[in-house]
């Protein structure tokens, strides 16, 4: 018995699967080509609404012959099983567990593909086999390279045969990946790779904190916590100092409360709060547009030449609001 089980840790026994928009019809194509008897044990993360209760669990099942569920905290993983990543919580394993943590969000996503990656990396080192599936931007980026940094093997669906091709690209450009394919190809190089051998190999310590860090076990002294060179930018989530961390060919950034982002997802972030500054920076200009003129209009007590300033004023706040409500509508249609 403790023959077979050292011989079974000694394979690619353990796959973990990202995928975002589009990942559905990837996922079911890929887990139809397996067997319920499938010597390894999968492990997902789709991104999911962090509010709305999921049915993947029933939609997969009905696809496979694999058992398809969502972890449970504490939940032995075993073989022909796969394990989903629950909404608004990490998926992460340890001790031969499913671990579910409400750590701080990576690339903006909770559940996120990096530390389902990285925590597998730390725990089975090059037993591990990382697929990255139809995506936008680039969280798994990061957690391949982990898994290539602990000796696994890296996985990206062909970007032409993706929904959204992102994902791959950015995996591909980035990290030295072993494998890529159509998805009706992978269910017969799983099948191939978990025959194999994996070799022996050392984990990084710096793989290691990060996995505490998505389990929310930081520190709360900043200077602990900081990891990387700092950058001149803050945290789009918290306005905390931000940190660059080489990845693969690429960087990634993560703050002192753990939030980290990819390349892509850190210049989509900044987008979003540029974006919604600016809204309040036109509202607020619109607001004092209107009182300007109520002044010049009502109130007696102001002299007229005032009056005739506060009308002034008020246009030409009016139309530099009018400027940065054409200049968002520009920049909001390109990135549609």
């Amino acid at each position: 018995m403790q023959q077979a089980e050292a011989q079974a840790s000694a394979r690619h026994d353990i796959i973990v699967v990202g995928a975002s928009i589009g990942g559905i019809e990837a996922l079911t194509s890929l887990l139809s080509q397996l067997p319920g008897s499938f010597p390894a044990s999968i492990l997902i993360v789709l991104h999911l609404h962090p509010e709305s209760p999921s049915v993947l669990d029933r939609i997969l099942s009905s696809r496979t012959n694999l058992t398809v569920k969502f972890a449970q905290e504490g939940e032995v993983l075993r073989h022909g099983s796969a394990y989903l990543a629950p909404p608004d919580q990490h998926l992460l394993v340890k001790d031969g567990k499913a671990r579910l943590s409400h750590g701080p969000r990576e690339n903006r996503s909770r559940p996120a593909i990096d530390p389902l990656f990285r925590s597998a990396a730390v725990a089975y080192g090059s037993r591990v086999v990382g697929v990255i599936l139809s995506g936008l931007l680039d969280d798994g980026t990061a957690g391949l390279q982990a898994i290539k940094e602990c000796g696994g093997v890296a996985v990206a669906q062909d970007p032409k045969d993706a929904q959204y091709a992102d994902m791959p690209i950015s995996a591909i450009e980035n990290v030295a990946v072993d494998h890529v394919m159509p998805v009706a190809h992978m269910g017969a190089l799983l099948a191939r790779l978990v025959e194999m051998p994996a070799p022996e190999a050392s984990i990084p310590e710096h793989l290691k904190r990060e996995v505490e860090i998505s389990q929310g076990l930081t520190r709360t002294d900043m200077e602990e916590n900081i990891m990387g060179t700092l950058v001149p930018m803050v945290c789009p989530e918290c306005g905390g100092a931000l940190t660059g961390l080489p990845s693969g060919k690429g960087m990634r950034y993560r703050c002192h409360e753990g939030h980290a982002f990819g390349q892509l997802h850190l210049v989509d972030a900044q987008y979003d709060k540029m974006e919604s500054a600016l809204w309040s920076a036109v509202r607020i200009m619109e607001e004092q547009a209107n009182m300007l003129k109520r002044m010049a209009r009502h109130h007696k007590s102001i002299p007229r030449s005032s009056k005739n300033h506060y009308g002034t004023r008020a246009k030409e706040i009016e139309a530099s609001a009018e400027h940065i409500r054409d200049f968002l509508l520009h920049i909001m249609k390109r990135k549609v």
